[in-house]
């Protein structure tokens, strides 16, 4: 399965003297979204099996299609401008698919945000009584129905007006995986 990602210098270095690299440190972003990124890595357990190493917590985040299937590759100016003045490499791999969790872009945000993915009228009604609560704040069993319903995500035909209408002709799919090999390896350009 051919995909993409952007990774510090330091990762790609990694990557070419051990012949393996993996994400061994929360970003900020990630610190601020702990929990979303958990439910991740859980489900990759579930999903995928479990990191080969013990020192593996943390996916390695790739893209699979950033725009559509035309415009799978993400182009290089997007990625340097969410990382202004950071040299990084953009890393073409092809991973064994069995390596890999493909999860919709657009519905990860459901997840990161703490925000429900439920597509029945009575539970999203249930749901809708803690809308201005954070997530934290929301009784458990609240929250557990918000979390049961982030499984949509992994369903990559998933289609329903409400969540998916602004995406209509764009699907990003994301790739999460625990680890690239030096020999999956297609290309590497620093940016």
């Amino acid at each position: 399965m051919r995909i993409w990602t952007s990774q510090e210098i330091g990762f790609y270095e990694d990557l070419m003297a051990n012949g393996i690299a993996y994400c061994n440190k929360v970003s900020d972003f990630a610190k601020d979204n702990k929990f979303a990124y958990q439910w991740m890595a859980e489900q990759m357990k579930r999903r995928i099996g479990e990191p080969p190493l013990p020192e593996i917590t943390l996916p390695v985040w790739a893209w699979y299609q950033y725009e559509s299937k035309k415009k799978n590759k993400p182009p290089l100016s997007e990625n340097a401008k969410t990382h202004p003045g950071q040299k990084e490499m953009m890393i073409e791999f092809d991973a064994p698919t069995e390596n890999v969790l493909l999860s919709s872009f657009q519905l990860w945000h459901h997840p990161l945000n703490g925000w429900d993915l439920c597509v029945d009228k009575r539970t999203e009604k249930r749901i809708d009584e803690f809308f201005h609560a954070d997530f934290n704040d929301k009784p458990a069993d609240i929250q557990k129905l918000i979390v049961d319903s982030w499984d949509i995500i992994f369903d990559l035909n998933f289609r329903h007006k409400r969540l998916v209408t602004q995406h209509k002709k764009n699907r990003s799919i994301q790739a999460t995986l625990w680890f690239i090999k030096k020999e999956w390896v297609i290309s590497a350009v620093e940016y």
